[in-house]
C-alpha cells in the first residue's frame, strides 16, 4: 500500500484503503468550534448520528463543522459506527460524505 499523509498537518501517518485522506488524531484533537472553543465529535447514541460537543463541559452544539488549524472540516458516522472526520475541501460531489475520512470513535480502523 502506498504512503498516506494527514490532510491537515501532511505528518506520515499509517495508510488505509478505505479512508486515503483521514485527519491524523494529533490534529483532530486541537479541534475547535467556529468560535475557537474546543469540541470532540462523539456518537450521540448507538445508530444515531454524531454530535459535536465542547471538550470542556460536554454540552453539545448545533452542526457538524469543527475547525482544524484553521481548516473548515465536518464530523460524519461511520459506515459501521463511530466518528469520521475530513476537511470539507476533499469531499468530492457524489461521494458519501464519509467516504474519504477516518473512523476517530470505535474500536475498529479501516
Amino acid at each position: 500500500m502506498k504512503k498516506q499523509r494527514c490532510p491537515i498537518c501532511k505528518e506520515p501517518v499509517e495508510p488505509s484503503s478505505r479512508y486515503p485522506r483521514y485527519v491524523c488524531v494529533v490534529c483532530v484533537a486541537s479541534a475547535e468550534s467556529k468560535d475557537g472553543q474546543p469540541v470532540e465529535a462523539v456518537n450521540a447514541e448507538a445508530w444515531s448520528g454524531i454530535e459535536l460537543c465542547l471538550r470542556d463541559s460536554g454540552q453539545p452544539i448545533d452542526g457538524d463543522r469543527l475547525y482544524i488549524q484553521g481548516v473548515e472540516c465536518v464530523a460524519r458516522e461511520a459506515h459501521f459506527g463511530g466518528v469520521v472526520i475530513q476537511p470539507i475541501a476533499l469531499e468530492k460531489p457524489g461521494e458519501p460524505p464519509c467516504a474519504r475520512a477516518f473512523r476517530v470513535r470505535g474500536r475498529q480502523r479501516a
